[in-house]
């Protein structure tokens, strides 16, 4: 699946990642996820 935020990708690496790896945990621990970001 593509992520919402695979256009910062080549840019800004390091925003997308955080974008993608926010994605994959919102649903497994959210509160987490908000708290990371």
């Amino acid at each position: 699946m593509k992520s919402n935020f695979s256009f910062f990708k080549g840019k800004w690496d390091v925003l997308a990642n955080l974008g993608e790896t926010a994605e994959k945990n919102v649903y497994q621990d959210p509160h987490t996820t908000i708290m990371k970001l």
